[in-house]
């Protein structure tokens, strides 16, 4: 499936590793919505939420090594990022999409699980999470 267009996201950013993830991703989360960051940003073009995997040590690669994880919105600019906020664009390429079962944050972890055991050709430059109103998908870049 081709990603129709560049998708730029307004948000916060964790640098963490596989390694580290069950003990800094669920906080991260935590602090996205302790802070109320979806709201901070005006320029949003919808109440979706995308986390989003990028910056990878070994880009291009693997997943391994320290990697970047972005949570936030997608804006239609980024003019007036507010104070405290980064910016990220998921640029256009070929991806598969991996619905998350039952749309339930909880089974994403088996969903990632799931795709690192079938898809062998990944571009390991931005993989992210999509939660919209009919569910969570994981987008995966694929060469």
């Amino acid at each position: 499936m081709q990603q129709e267009k560049d998708i730029m996201i307004v948000g916060i950013e964790l640098r963490t590793s596989n390694n580290e993830a069950m003990e800094t991703i669920p906080p991260f989360w935590g602090r996205f919505f302790a802070e109320g960051i979806q709201d901070k940003i005006k320029a949003k073009v919808s109440n979706d939420v995308y986390a989003v995997y990028t910056n990878f040590e070994n880009e291009g690669v693997n997943n391994e090594g320290i990697y970047s994880m972005f949570i936030g919105v997608e804006v239609d600019s980024f003019e007036d990022i507010p104070e405290g906020l980064v910016s990220t664009t998921i640029k256009k390429q070929n991806r598969l999409v991996f619905p998350v079962q039952d749309g339930k944050p909880e089974n994403v972890g088996a969903t990632w699980h799931k795709i690192w055991g079938e898809v062998a050709e990944k571009t390991f430059i931005a993989e992210y999470e999509h939660y919209h109103d009919n569910g969570i998908d994981i987008y995966i870049g694929i060469k």
